[in-house]
């Protein structure tokens, strides 16, 4: 903390050597003291710590976030319990010469078990009874990937546990992150997992030391395009009483569904402890562990065009869905929207390309058709993407191309004409 110290603040109004703030109406052309970015970054970074360093999130929806902290029963109460309870651990150790000599007596017994023990491991016993940190090792090619070295959701025990996504479905996109704050051990760990069927992915770590502050963002791996699967390693280092935070997206594509999975492993893990103090925590919300995960669509992102495309931007572009062969448009769509009466309805949509120079009679000829999945939300909404290699198609006389888009409720027949479908075909001209 500090006091204020602009140019014009008014010395000892708190007191002798302190400084404070003032109108300085009695001084002839005084300005009242002036606000600095610093003194007023320190009074925020001040209160902002009180509130994050007791586990609160900031929340700009409440005003006594303060007072939840540090006026409530539960932290007072706390506070006493866990003074009181130090108090007398250190008056049972310091009264008599019996309880040092039964300090000494557990942790012989425990030396002694441990020395028997069917498989002994010295961490057990330093991290168990002596309260050490123990460095933890993992490296690429080195570590082996098997439940004995996996520690993702070790809460100082025998657990361990991956996430998984479950299935996302066709147009769906997950997010989320989860914390890992490993139980008494620190250094290097190896984040290890696979991505399938995705047309996007973006994995990162990021690290944090014992004090809640940011050290360092590690990039695992990112991806968009056409459908992937990957593999992902990547090692990772917290410090001494730090912690890591697993930030994950992943989308599916409108064909097929995808998932993410992953762990974190170390060459050599701890296997058993008695918590006492720090354990593990994992954020499992957003995860399902070893069962379907469908995510809701919400097409609410898109705008409400029926034909549109998108720039390297981010930024959506209206096409005109009242074209024909005399008029068409000059930009090859990359997106559908429709509406149904099916509400978080599984859908099938029939996407057709093919080329055409005369009205009439046509000369209409495929050249690809494709069966897509999507589903509709909660209000009937689907958005369904043009496939890659139908947006990269050329002809060598520049004929017109034609894109067909035809929903249904069951797989249809495609290999002739298209079948009638929920309500109709959407059909739009292009002409590059």
């Amino acid at each position: 903390m500090q006091r204020i110290d602009s140019v014009n603040v008014r010395p000892d109004v708190n007191g002798a050597g302190k400084p404070g703030f003032h109108d300085n109406a009695d001084l002839s052309g005084q300005d009242a003291t002036y606000l600095t970015p610093t003194w007023l970054n320190t009074v925020q970074e001040e209160i902002c710590n009180l509130i994050e360093k007791n586990g609160y999130t900031l929340n700009v929806a409440s005003r006594q976030q303060l007072y939840d902290i540090i006026a409530t029963n539960d932290s007072v109460t706390a506070l006493a319990e866990a003074m009181e309870n130090r108090l007398v651990q250190l008056q049972a150790v310091l009264a008599t010469k019996s309880a040092l000599e039964q300090g000494i007596s557990y942790v012989m017994s425990e030396l002694g078990q441990h020395k028997t023990a069917s498989n002994p491991h010295p961490q057990y016993l330093l991290a168990s009874t002596f309260g050490v940190h123990i460095p933890m090792t993992a490296a690429i090619g080195r570590t082996e990937i098997k439940d004995e070295n996996r520690v993702l959701g070790w809460n100082g025990q025998s657990s361990d546990w991956t996430a998984n996504t479950g299935e996302i479905t066709w147009g769906g996109s997950l997010s989320g992150s989860v914390e890992f704050t490993p139980y008494r051990a620190y250094g290097q760990f190896l984040l290890s997992g696979y991505i399938s069927t995705a047309t996007f992915f973006d994995v990162n770590v990021r690290v944090f030391n014992a004090e809640g502050i940011e050290t360092s963002l590690i990039k695992v791996t990112e991806y968009g395009g056409s459908y992937a699967s990957y593999g992902m390693n990547k090692v990772f280092e917290i410090p001494k009483g730090g912690k890591a935070v697993i930030e994950y997206r992943v989308d599916a594509g409108y064909s097929k569904r995808a998932q993410m999975t992953f762990s974190v492993y170390v060459d050599d893990r701890v296997k058993v402890f008695t918590p006492v103090g720090l354990t593990s925590v994992v954020d499992a919300t957003d995860f399902t562990e070893s069962t379907q995960n469908d995510v809701k669509s919400d097409y609410s992102s898109f705008p409400a065009f029926e034909w549109f495309y998108g720039d390297t931007n981010g930024q959506y572009f209206e096409l005109s869905a009242i074209s024909n062969m005399s008029d068409p448009v000059n930009k090859i769509p990359h997106y559908h929207r429709d509406k149904f009466t099916q509400l978080e309805k599984d859908l099938y949509i029939a996407v057709q390309a093919g080329k055409q120079t005369i009205e009439s009679p046509s000369d209409y000829a495929v050249i690809d058709t494709q069966i897509l999945r999507a589903r509709t939300d909660a209000e009937g909404n689907v958005v369904v993407a043009v496939p890659l290699s139908m947006r990269s198609i050329t002809t060598a006389n520049n004929e017109t191309l034609v894109y067909t888009f035809v929903y249904y409720l069951n797989e249809p027949d495609v290999t002739g004409a298209l079948p009638v479908g929920l309500d109709g075909e959407h059909k739009i001209y292009v002409r590059l």
